[in-house]
């Protein structure tokens, strides 16, 4: 008989939340293991009920549900993203604590927890044996409207099998804000399903209406997955007849996933980036962008961040850093309230909350070399003017030795220098000239680096076989086991007035991206020699930030 027992895993807020485990006799990294991710709670009755008739003794299982802690009053969950990143914390210390194979694990969720099973895979990319999506609900339009979505967060009220609450629910602003988050982020991933490259088996609920079911459709149709099918619950069907056919179906998967590091000359987002670098052909949309293109040069220009961008580039280091400062000014008022709105878009609040993830998973591998009894020494392979991580380096100089930091640009490097003077950590940082794709410049590294940072650069360029080169020549100047730290572009609803509108440090070029999967990120280090140690991303989902540890 199996024996279910109760343990707790530490939440990204520190939060101690609890879930359930049903071992094997000899659970090691090529044991099988399944995952609930449920709406229930620790006493789920009908979920133990049926992990016990199920029949799959080789099988670990573990349980975690959403209304266990995940919403209590002392918790800030204005943002989904903190409820999709709880679950990332769960697997990787599922994955540290009992030795797991993540190509071993598959993952079952249900409804709204599939959604969230679903945002997942998007965005994190796990190379885990395949998902079972049980009705996963999406967008705007679904049959969860946004106030019982706001009752599910509020969790103040009866549920029925579906965890529909009443419709007379009171809600206050931030848990119809958490909804709103939620909602958002689920149509960004139905819509951009094609990142998604796990093996999936979706259940399509025969009571849902036809408009969900036309959601899921759509989702299921644009995902990548190299295995995927899906199926109809019928509600007299047993169910753990049904899961113990799936589990085992997709277990017997042994296809691995696709490579994309031709994804530069092949694919989705190569079709996008060809789209965006072709002319416009449609007459309305071609008088559209000119209007935009003269508003922000005629009258934009009395935003002094615009100002900055149509000079030096949006792209730039000087125009990034005036974003990292996030202090509207501008000629007069209109000005100032042009450059309030410039700076309040969702891209440059990404950037702002890219820096705070690249500075947290920096103090992770700082912590990660000290442990080691190795000394710190950081590389910026172009580092713009710098500027973005003097703060940091100021405030952690007792755990820095050194850092060297490059730039191709010399204007940057003058700018970096004179700031380091000010900044008064002359004599822990170099600032000098370098080019990071030339291999007689990658050569004359120092090979005592023990983390390398590469934040805002490589999402700039399209070429991967360049980045590959240019990522190898980083590796020689790490020490083994050293870490390098990446940022990239995952998504971004602004691709194309960026590149209609707005222009590049490329000699005033047009700012023209080809975004990146995660998963092809992650190839893309791995080619290189790393392997993947941890990953944050903002609330909006467009920028990723890696860390990886070379092999």
């Amino acid at each position: 008989m199996r024996t279910k027992y109760q343990k707790k895993f530490s939440s990204v807020d520190g939060t101690t939340l609890p879930y359930q485990y049903w071992p094997v006799d000899s659970l090691n990294k090529k044991s099988n293991v399944v995952i609930f991710l449920h709406q229930g709670n620790a006493e789920d009755i009908s979920l133990t009920d049926l992990i016990k008739t199920m029949s799959l003794p080789e099988y670990a299982f573990f349980t975690v549900g959403f209304r266990d802690g995940f919403f209590s009053e002392n918790r800030d969950m204005k943002d989904i993203s903190i409820l999709v990143r709880d679950f990332y914390e769960f697997i990787s210390q599922v994955k540290d604590n009992y030795s797991i194979e993540e190509s071993n694990i598959i993952i079952v969720g249900e409804y709204i927890s599939a959604l969230v099973l679903s945002i997942w895979l998007h965005d994190y990319a796990p190379q885990i044996k395949g998902a079972i999506l049980l009705a996963p609900t999406f967008t705007h339009t679904s049959k969860i409207k946004l106030y019982k979505l706001s009752c599910f967060f509020k969790q103040r009220q009866e549920y029925n099998t579906r965890l529909f609450p009443a419709k007379n629910s009171t809600l206050d602003g931030n848990v119809k804000g958490c909804a709103t988050s939620f909602l958002d982020t689920a149509k960004r991933v139905m819509l951009d399903a094609s990142a998604i490259y796990t093996p999936i088996i979706m259940l399509i609920d025969q009571q849902d209406s036809l408009l969900t079911e036309r959601e899921q459709k759509y989702f299921y149709n644009n995902v990548s997955s190299y295995y995927k099918r899906i199926d109809i619950i019928d509600d007299n069907e047993i169910i753990a007849n049904k899961m113990n056919q799936i589990i085992k179906e997709i277990a017997c998967i042994e296809e691995s996933l696709p490579s994309l590091l031709k994804a530069d000359q092949q694919g989705k987002t190569k079709e996008e980036f060809d789209k965006l670098a072709a002319p416009e052909t449609r007459l309305l949309k071609r008088v559209y962008w000119a209007i935009n293109r003269a508003v922000i040069r005629h009258i934009g220009v009395l935003s002094n961040g615009i100002k900055l961008g149509l000079k030096h580039g949006f792209d730039s280091g000087v125009s990034l850093d005036y974003v990292y400062q996030n202090t509207p000014s501008g000629r007069n008022v209109l000005g100032k309230l042009l450059d309030k709105i410039y700076l309040n878009n969702r891209s440059w609040k990404g950037v702002r909350q890219r820096k705070k993830n690249l500075e947290e998973l920096l103090l992770l591998a700082i912590d990660k070399v000290q442990k080691d009894k190795r000394n710190v020494n950081i590389l910026d392979i172009a580092a713009g003017t710098g500027c973005y991580l003097f703060d940091f380096i100021a405030k952690n100089s007792e755990k820095i030795n050194h850092v060297l930091m490059r730039d191709y640009m010399n204007m940057n490097v003058l700018q970096g220098l004179s700031a380091l003077k000010e900044k008064q950590i002359v004599q822990q940082v170099d600032f000098e000239w370098g080019d990071a794709f030339s291999e007689q410049s990658l050569a004359t590294l120092p090979k005592d680096r023990t983390i390398a940072i590469a934040s805002g650069f490589y999402e700039l360029f399209n070429d991967n076989q360049m980045i590959i080169r240019s990522l190898n020549g980083v590796a020689e100047a790490l020490e083994e086991g050293g870490f390098l730290i990446f940022t990239t572009k995952i998504w971004n609803p602004d691709l194309e007035y960026m590149a209609r509108v707005m222009s590049s440090h490329k000699d005033g070029q047009a700012w023209l991206l080809r975004r990146r999967y995660q998963l092809e990120v992650d190839q893309l280090m791995e080619a290189a020699g790393f392997s993947k140690v941890a990953q944050r991303i903002d609330q909006w989902g467009i920028f990723t930030v890696t860390l990886m540890k070379k092999r």
